[in-house]
């Protein structure tokens, strides 16, 4: 990343505007000018005007993107729906075994990363903060629903719905 980029990255994470930061790191900053319309400039160059222009077209670009969201948990919820009401056990079962066997592997390299001497203890950490991170926080998340601040979010959302 050029040092120009982690000026303007930087002065949008300062500005409260984490997510613009996000996708300007993973597509460019050409595609974020694209996308909301407007000129990113390093921190140092941001105006007022110009942070509350940049968080306004944000807020609706962010907005087109839980719509997106929202259909594809539709859609997952739906298909899940679907795969309970199967006749085969297998595609019934499939989910409830998937999430079986990550927990099982999860706590056992727990345990193994815990109790075991380990030669590569980076690697080791790498692949528990893996498991931490992804695997076991999707699982509950499936199961269990989202974070307290997503619901409250969604809530807030649905209230302003006709």
């Amino acid at each position: 990343m050029n040092p120009s980029t982690v000026a303007v990255v930087a002065g949008l994470i300062d500005n409260d505007l984490a997510k613009v930061a996000d996708v300007v790191v993973d597509k460019g900053e050409d595609y974020v000018e694209k996308q909301l319309g407007v000129t990113l400039k390093p921190g140092s160059e941001l105006t007022r005007e110009d942070v509350l222009t940049l968080r306004e077209k944000a807020q609706a670009h962010d907005e087109f993107n839980s719509k997106l969201d929202e259909e594809s948990r539709k859609r997952a919820s739906e298909m899940q729906l679907a795969a309970i009401q199967s006749r085969d056990p297998v595609v019934r079962q499939f989910i409830y075994k998937f999430a079986w066997f990550w927990s099982i592997v999860s706590v056992l390299y727990f345990f193994a990363v815990t109790f075991v001497e380990q030669k590569d203890k980076d690697f080791a950490n790498i692949i528990l903060g893996f498991l931490l991170g992804t695997a076991v926080a999707s699982i509950l998340q499936f199961f269990y629903g989202s974070s307290k601040s997503s619901q409250d979010k969604t809530a807030l959302l649905n209230k302003d719905r006709p």
